[in-house]
């Protein structure tokens, strides 16, 4: 596998990128976890560029989702499709644990961690002294020995402290069940 620092290379999501990870959730789950009750009806395979190209025409966005050890991901392009509330989390992250990360072309960036419906930390990476939830600074010290780049730092702890890890490939150029929905 590759890891998930790739994700933030620009050459491949220019305008910013949404990721959310729930762990031993499967991929029609977490579709339907995020986007309502239409996603299992409406998802099927598609490769990135059939998925972009689904959504082009409907003026909506792709969401595709998989499963890579432990985790089902989700991955939208453009920075945050829905800005996760505190709320949207807690249900998202019933029964499980949920990890969300944005980042748009402008370099504004989220990130969540939340566990069985509470919220346990949720920052501005560069301002995790500011950090919000439950317990707050659980994840400062793994930010710590990242690196100095927020994005890189949280991609790189995201690897490290909870073993997220994508196949590029897989993600870049093989299907993953996808729907789209309204931008």
């Amino acid at each position: 596998m590759d890891g998930i620092r790739w994700i933030a290379d620009e050459d491949l999501f220019e305008f910013g990128y949404w990721v959310v990870f729930a762990r031993d959730t499967s991929a029609s789950d977490l579709l339907a976890r995020v986007a309502g009750g239409t996603a299992e009806r409406d998802a099927s395979l598609l490769t990135r560029v059939e998925a972009n190209e689904r959504a082009d025409e409907s003026d909506g966005v792709a969401l595709r989702s998989g499963q890579a050890n432990g985790w089902g991901f989700l991955m939208a392009e453009g920075g945050p499709v829905r800005v996760s509330s505190p709320e949207d989390l807690s249900r998202i992250s019933s029964g499980t644990e949920v990890i969300e990360f944005w980042c748009t072309v402008n370099s504004d960036m989220m990130f969540t961690y939340a566990q069985s419906g509470t919220v346990v930390c949720r920052f501005e990476p560069g301002r995790e002294h500011e950090s919000e939830g439950a317990a707050p600074d659980l994840l400062i010290p793994a930010l710590g020995d990242a690196g100095l780049d927020p994005e890189m730092r949280v991609l790189a702890m995201m690897e490290s402290r909870f073993g997220i890890d994508l196949s590029q490939s897989d993600v870049l150029e093989g299907p993953l069940l996808s729907v789209t929905i309204p931008s």
